[in-house]
């Protein structure tokens, strides 16, 4: 008997089509299934971003409007007469830790735009490490809650290191460790300091016996929007763009940043940044004087000594006038560009000038370059709501010789003041 094979329509389909054609079809399907693959994953991360911004977004409305309605609310509470005087400086003093709050923000914002548009310049030089520590120890041993105590620790080898990095960006960095630091923890220590591994490169670290971070969470928190999934991170609040500026300031200066936790028992975060050799240190050591190591505690009278005070918000040199008021300093006003220039033309023997940059009309650099030709020697300070080096660096080139951001910092000031008034003593 002969056996019959009957093929189905699929089967004859399938060998009416050339081998090679076969080929090609087979190669065809599976390279759109891995585009379609590739199409849902971009998907899922598309929609995993936009939930991440869309989070983001409503953390930081939370985190503008939660000190705005301290410093509005608290404002109001001062204009009310039947407050006692003990009353009257606890809201002073919780507007003032708000607008700090509120400024920080703001700088967190503005510096993760640069970093992400490329537009974040970093002024590395010759830095002293133990410098830029001494003045962070002074101003968190302030903050310190009683049951938290502040290390601060250098080794005594290379207690004046000097590194290459950007002393503003770095001191930023610090900040923003210890302050996550203070954040998350309630009772202990939290230390920081430095080592130098070798001649290479110097080691800084933040460690806290805070909270601790999860394994899983230590992969995610230098992302940026991105914070450890925990109850108390929810309580503490924040943006979670602190540690992402953190490591891109890191990275820009040539350096890398880690973290080593356990949950529950406390964090240490270590940053590298090149390092000048100990040999160089002690010979730069022995060959330059910082004269103003201990400038902040002197007493500033500059009898004798006239300054001109330009701004053109009222409230501003209102503010400067009561800062300069102990000062001995003759002081002169100017609102405008061009009254600044009227009133240095009609005391050519003033000392130094405040010049505020951002004006109606005529700026405070178009000032400068006026009063620079009736007088090129005389010191000149930009103010300036714009914070960044770059911008330093075109008030320089324009003319000024330093500058001071606002809001300004009293003892900032008066250390550059001192310096310029002092200088010109010498000269």
């Amino acid at each position: 008997m002969q056996n019959v094979y009957i093929m189905d329509n699929n089967e004859q389909a399938n060998n009416s089509i050339p081998v090679d054609e076969r080929e090609v079809l087979i190669q065809e399907i599976a390279e759109l299934e891995a585009i379609q693959s590739q199409l849902i994953t971009a998907k899922n991360h598309a929609e995993q971003r936009e939930n991440l911004e869309s989070a983001f977004l409503a953390n930081m409305s939370h985190e503008i409007r939660t000190p705005l309605n301290a410093i509005v609310g608290f404002s109001n509470l001062l204009i009310a007469q039947d407050i006692s005087e003990e009353e009257r400086k606890n809201y002073v003093y919780i507007i003032n830790k708000s607008s700090n709050q509120l400024l920080n923000l703001i700088s967190d914002i503005i510096d993760i735009s640069k970093i992400k548009s490329e537009q974040l310049n970093i002024n590395v030089k010759q830095t002293s490490a133990g410098k830029v520590l001494k003045n962070i120890f002074e101003v968190f041993s302030k903050q310190m809650s009683p049951s938290v105590k502040l290390i601060m620790n250098t080794p005594r080898e290379c207690a004046d290191a000097i590194i290459l990095a950007d002393d503003i960006r770095l001191a930023q960095i610090l900040n923003n460790l210890l302050s996550n630091a203070l954040k998350f923890t309630e009772n202990g220590s939290i230390e920081f300091g430095y080592k130098i591994p070798d001649n290479n490169f110097i080691e800084f670290y933040v460690k806290d016996s805070g909270i601790g971070i999860s394994t899983e969470n230590q992969k995610i928190i230098f992302d940026r929007f991105r914070q450890a999934d925990d109850p108390y991170t929810k309580k503490t609040g924040g943006t979670g763009l602190g540690l992402a500026i953190c490591k891109n300031l890191v990275e820009l200066m040539s350096g890398k940043i880690r973290v080593v936790s356990e949950y529950a028992v406390g964090s240490v975060f270590y940053f590298t940044l090149p390092c000048v050799s100990i040999e160089e240190t002690a010979s730069m050591q022995r060959t330059n004087i910082n004269l103003n190591l201990n400038i902040a505690s002197q007493k500033y009278k500059w009898t004798g000594k006239k300054i001109l005070l330009v701004d053109d918000t009222k409230i501003c040199l209102k503010y400067l006038q009561a800062l300069l008021k102990d000062s001995q300093l003759q002081m002169f006003f100017a609102e405008s560009a061009q009254e600044a220039v009227s009133r240095f033309t009609e005391n050519p023997d003033i000392d130094i000038i405040l010049m505020d940059i951002q004006m109606p009309g005529e700026n405070g650099l178009d000032a400068t370059l006026k009063i620079k030709k009736i007088r090129p020697d005389v010191p000149v300070i930009a103010q300036t709501a714009y914070a960044f080096t770059d911008d330093k660096n075109n008030f320089i080139a324009a003319g000024c010789n330093d500058y001071i951001s606002k809001p300004i910092n009293s003892v900032q000031l008066m250390e550059k003041i001192d310096f310029f008034l002092s200088a010109h003593e010498t000269t």
